[in-house]
């Protein structure tokens, strides 16, 4: 069966329900981009605020994942381009870099490259360079975020200089979205890598090359001329700024500093509108969560852990973090979207019920429960409303840990901590959901291992037929209430905010990333 074929051919099969992608204030048009305004003109700057540095360097294996809420999915995005992208409108995994993606059982897969690609070195991008790169991201010495996906494969096989054979250790018709979502596919240049100056001097083929970078200030990008899909980039340079603070990045847009920039908030979405800016507001389930480590005392106690989802009111969390402007929360799959059952809803919160759990725990340990709550300083402010809450139960003592952006993310790989924040959104179950899940993964930084889970997700995996796949996910539903792996707070909402007189043609893929090829400014 083929699944991906590059653009221009038959129509792109969705490989799971439409979600859609809102034009998330009255500024913006449905349909994941402003409306046209003649042809692109090229040349220009952009400015553009994201919500911190690059995790890492520039190393594709120490980029977290092709995401539009950290700077790693951008960077990596306008250095090495994609093979493929998930449309959130649509659904569809698209290839971009990659010709097709195939499968006849979901097990052996065959990637086919556009013909010509090069390197910005000149050398060729071609399936070797994609099998020397996914092999790094396999290694566990480089502890790379794509390791979860790069341990799936059996083996890569170079058949001809633009095929490469992929046989997966487990049958998973969702291969496509793992690779979308993941480092790896971000391809780098061999040569850059033998050479080990990767980190510092990326070589990509993307539609940009890194100029300069003074860390927490500025990154700036310049054009590459030997981009594959000409005139592109319309740009002659974008300039990303880290601003972990949402409200000065809004204020930063306001005073004319900024272009454009990245909102976590559906507050600072409406904020945004209000100041003229246009706004794109991917839908997506799951969302900021309270992650427990199973393997701690206390947080692997699954009453400690329903006592939180009881003592927690998601109502008042999203007031005091979004100004009640947060999307509803009481499941974990997003309503309109295709596994959304109201029926799974979560547990209405109940003090008392709380409470009585909390002191079967003291009881038995002979004094109150005492845990950390770790968090970065962007959810300082949940931080301190989870703790503000949890303050009514007795026998209870929360400490609130604020970190840097990446250290919470950081310990809960290496699984140093009890309880933190984590952002578990999903436009599908596949594949962050369903590594995290999975026992033994090195994306599974939940410590969590329950066969039944186990055989649920691999179920969604195994399967394209979207009936079995719900089937599937309202027993993931069931699982969840019971076992509590996480506490959902606010749901995720990611937002690209722009000055619409400034910036044209603005489209995103994945959870919120521009396609930054496509851009032009007008007056140029």
């Amino acid at each position: 069966m083929r699944f991906l074929r590059s653009r221009g051919g038959a129509a792109l099969a969705a490989i799971s329900a439409a979600l859609v992608l809102l034009a998330g204030c009255g500024g913006s048009t449905q349909g994941g981009a402003d409306e046209p305004s003649g042809p692109p003109q090229s040349g220009g700057s952009a400015t553009f605020g994201v919500t911190g540095d690059v995790s890492g360097t520039f190393d594709p294996a120490k980029l977290l994942s092709v995401s539009g809420t950290i700077a790693d999915g951008t960077v990596g995005s306008l250095l090495y381009g994609g093979l493929v992208e998930t449309d959130p409108k649509t659904q569809q995994v698209v290839p971009v870099m990659a010709k097709s993606l195939t499968s006849d059982d979901g097990t052996v897969w065959s990637l086919v490259l556009r013909d010509g690609l090069k390197f910005s070195d000149g050398t060729a991008f071609d399936a070797a360079a994609v099998k020397l790169n996914w092999e790094r991201h396999a290694d566990p010495a480089l502890a790379s975020g794509a390791r979860g996906v790069a341990s799936s494969f059996a083996s890569l096989e170079v058949v001809d200089p633009t095929t490469l054979r992929i046989t997966l250790k487990d049958i998973n018709f969702q291969f496509p979205r793992s690779l979308a979502l993941f480092a790896v596919n971000w391809i780098a240049s061999p040569a850059a890598i033998r050479a080990g100056t990767l980190g510092e001097n990326p070589v990509g083929a993307g539609p940009f090359l890194l100029k300069e970078r003074l860390r927490d200030d500025h990154m700036t990008f310049v054009r590459n001329p030997a981009y594959y899909d000409a005139p592109r980039p319309y740009l002659d340079q974008v300039v990303l700024r880290p601003i972990p603070d949402g409200a000065q990045r809004l204020n930063s847009a306001a005073t004319g500093q900024l272009d454009g920039l990245v909102a976590l908030t559906r507050n600072d979405a409406v904020q945004g509108e209000q100041q003229g800016l246009q706004v794109l507001s991917v839908a997506m389930s799951g969302g900021t969560s309270m992650y427990f480590n199973f393997a701690k005392p206390t947080s692997g106690d699954v009453r400690f852990r329903q006592a939180m989802r009881l003592a927690i009111d998601n109502a008042a969390v999203s007031e005091a973090v979004e100004q009640g402007n947060g999307p509803e929360t009481s499941t974990f799959f997003a309503p309109d979207t295709a596994f959304y059952d109201q029926a799974a809803a979560f547990p209405k919160p109940d003090l008392a019920a709380a409470q009585k759990l909390i002191d079967e725990m003291a009881a038995e340990r002979g004094g109150p429960i005492s845990f950390t709550f770790l968090v970065d300083q962007r959810n300082e402010q949940l931080g301190t409303a989870v703790q503000t809450q949890l303050a009514a139960l007795k026998n209870l003592d929360m400490k609130l840990e604020v970190a840097s952006q990446f250290l919470p993310t950081q310990r809960q790989a290496s699984g140093d901590y009890e309880v933190s924040v984590q952002n578990n959104f999903n436009l599908d179950p596949e594949p962050r959901i369903g590594l995290l899940l999975q026992p033994g993964n090195a994306r599974n930084f939940l410590r969590y291992d329950n066969p039944e889970m186990t055989a649920v997700m691999q179920a969604g995996r195994a399967t394209q037929d979207l009936e079995q796949r719900k089937a599937a996910y309202r027993k993931f539903d069931e699982i969840v209430n019971r076992d509590v792996p996480w506490v959902l707070f606010l749901r995720a909402n990611p937002n690209v905010l722009w000055d619409g007189s400034k910036l044209r043609d603005i489209s995103v893929f994945e959870d919120g990333i521009v396609h930054w090829d496509r851009v032009w400014r007008a007056g140029t």
